[in-house]
């Protein structure tokens, strides 16, 4: 199927992969400013002999963040490490079967260490608990980056396994453009 025969995905699908886009954009924006803040301590410590009390933490935070939430993100774009040795293999719809077990064993499996640290997220909550560092943040701050991350990658394995059904349902010409792939050229 080609041009007016393609079905468009549908708004929801799209606004999970913008959202995962958002997200590694983000991430990677994060990672750079840990690097930053790391160099200004070092810098800080090594030509002024003072310290600071937040850069270590803060910047552990960062990378808690770009790593848990830019997962969506390397999900959406096929870059997560996987052994399809075996897959490779197969024919076109065993493949395409094959992603879409994959798919819902990871939404069952980011779905419960979602529910797990939403969980360790609301204790840290309602009980006020900080760090224990001189620097002292409540925890609840770091803690939300762990259940919004998986939450993400929850919605977008929800993406790829609609994206694999409607492409085993209508075969790959049926498959539309903005739909995300094996990664680049997938």
């Amino acid at each position: 199927m080609t041009g007016s025969a393609r079905r468009r995905r549908p708004g929801v699908l799209r606004l999970v992969d913008w959202l995962s886009e958002v997200a590694g954009y983000t991430s990677a924006v994060l990672v750079l400013a840990a690097a930053l803040i790391v160099c200004y301590g070092v810098l800080l410590r090594y030509f002024l002999g003072a310290s600071t009390v937040w850069q270590t933490e803060l910047s552990i935070y960062l990378l808690i963040y770009a790593t848990f939430v830019g997962a969506a993100y390397g999900l959406r774009h096929g870059d997560h490490v996987r052994v399809d040795l075996v897959v490779r293999q197969l024919p076109p719809v065993a493949r395409e079967v094959a992603k879409l077990v994959a798919a819902v064993l990871g939404i069952g499996l980011a779905a419960v260490v979602a529910v797990l640290t939403y969980e360790l997220w609301w204790h840290a909550v309602t009980t006020g608990r900080r760090s224990g560092t001189a620097w002292n943040p409540p925890l609840m701050f770091p803690y939300a980056i762990l259940p919004l991350g998986m939450t993400l990658v929850v919605l977008q394995y929800v993406v790829i396994a609609v994206d694999t059904v409607r492409r085993i349902a209508t075969g790959p010409a049926g498959d539309d453009d903005d739909a995300p792939g094996e990664g680049a050229g997938g």
